[in-house]
């Protein structure tokens, strides 16, 4: 079931999520409420804060209707901006980034850059628009590779028998991460990932032989 579930947008505030709920309700669009406040394990042990995301979700089926339904009311507002909106100020370069990291900028923003250009004789067929989309992703699916120094200290409190051991090892061999078309992808290249594991079963054989032995040295 969850397969055929997809995320649409995500908002950092539950009112601005329950607004776009409204708008696509207007239009006949079930679409639901989804909160989460996990985050990515990694990022904790990163020191990244953690922000709760409200993710607006609806059936795979629905999604076409709705972007088309969210399209057209941009370019409906189209006529009405601001002459001095931030994107008139964009060089031709930055407003094909919008255009291709589309996830990232709101309906509106893609639309008037895409009329922007136009007006400055810029032309960007769809085709050149969705090559560069694939490429975007396929760059952002790419693993990390450079951790080292998280494996270093995942080793040493793995084999001091420590919980963050087997946490760090978990991070490392487990995570992945979200792509703007909601793909999700391992985090970490295939040797992290293998250096996580051996992490994770060290830490999972020491930790209870660990505890085991503090237990006794109370009693003696």
């Amino acid at each position: 079931m969850t397969e055929n579930i997809l995320s649409l947008r995500s908002f950092s505030r539950e009112e601005e999520a329950n607004a776009f709920i409204d708008l696509l309700n207007e239009h006949d669009i079930s679409v639901f409420l989804k909160k989460d406040t996990g985050g990515d394990l990694d990022k904790t042990l990163e020191g990244e804060s953690l922000l709760s995301e409200y993710h607006v979700v609806l059936k795979k089926e629905d999604k076409p209707k709705a972007e088309a339904v969210l399209k057209g009311i941009a370019e409906g507002m189209l006529n009405d901006v601001s002459e001095d909106y931030y994107l008139f100020s964009f060089e031709d370069k930055e407003l094909i980034n919008v255009m291709v990291e589309n996830h990232e900028w709101s309906e509106f923003d893609v639309a008037l850059s895409s009329k922007i250009l136009k007006e400055r004789g810029v032309d960007i067929s769809k085709e050149e628009l969705s090559a560069r989309r694939k490429k975007r992703l396929e760059n952002l699916a790419v693993p990390e590779g450079n951790k080292i120094v998280s494996i270093v200290v995942g080793y040493i409190f793995a084999a001091l028998g420590g919980f963050l051991g087997l946490l760090i090892g978990g991070v490392l061999w487990k995570t992945s991460k979200k792509l703007p078309n909601g793909d999700k992808v391992p985090r970490y290249s295939p040797s992290v990932r293998e250096h996580g594991k051996m992490i994770f079963i060290i830490s999972a054989i020491i930790m209870p032989i660990a505890i085991v032995t503090r237990i006794l040295l109370r009693f003696e």
